[in-house]
């Protein structure tokens, strides 16, 4: 005879030892970065705001992380990666001659011959297991072409132009981070 227990909450004993479901998610946290950001560096720079500090309910939990970064370029090679603290991850096998990142995106030209009114939605997922209960911190870098002087641009088109005709637009980008129960 199978039994069924039907329960309108449960509340923990302890403080801090709270019920987890594996597969549940037990901590979210989600920013926005509405401003722009210009860089010209080939090394990878932080996207401002793009920044999340979390702190593991245990060290068997998994991070769903997730962004939407919106940005425009001169160049046609950009590239956008995850950091946690510190250290780049959910990076492609490859040799340190190619440019390793998350993503990338290219701004080729148009029938203009220009890429200045382009502006590209580059979104990028990873399932981290960071195996341990003391803060974590991820963020979103990005980096553009070496070897001349380029710009990539975050929530921006490279022209930028501010007119009644309205046509550049501008964008948000968006770092989620979710803890998962194991």
């Amino acid at each position: 005879m199978a039994s069924i227990i039907n329960v309108d909450t449960i509340n923990e004993k302890t403080s801090g030892n709270g019920v987890t479901i594996p597969g549940h998610i037990i901590n979210i946290q989600s920013v926005n970065f509405t401003g722009t950001q210009t860089s010209t560096s080939s090394s990878f720079t932080d996207v401002t705001n793009l920044s999340i500090t979390m702190t593991p309910k245990s060290a068997s939990s998994k991070f769903l992380l997730s962004c939407c970064v919106a940005t425009g370029s001169d160049s046609h090679f950009n590239y956008c990666r995850f950091v946690r603290n510190g250290t780049a991850i959910h990076l492609p096998d490859g040799s340190s001659s190619f440019s390793r990142s998350t993503s990338s995106f290219s701004m080729s030209t148009d029938i203009t011959g220009s890429s200045a009114y382009h502006m590209a939605i580059l979104p990028a997922q990873h399932l981290d297991s960071p195996n341990t209960t003391s803060a974590v911190t991820y963020k979103i870098q990005m980096a553009t072409r070496s070897d001349t002087s380029h710009s990539v641009h975050i929530n921006r088109t490279h022209r930028d132009l501010n007119n009644a005709g309205g046509y550049d637009a501008r964008g948000v980008s968006t770092l989620t981070v979710m803890e998962i129960a194991q």
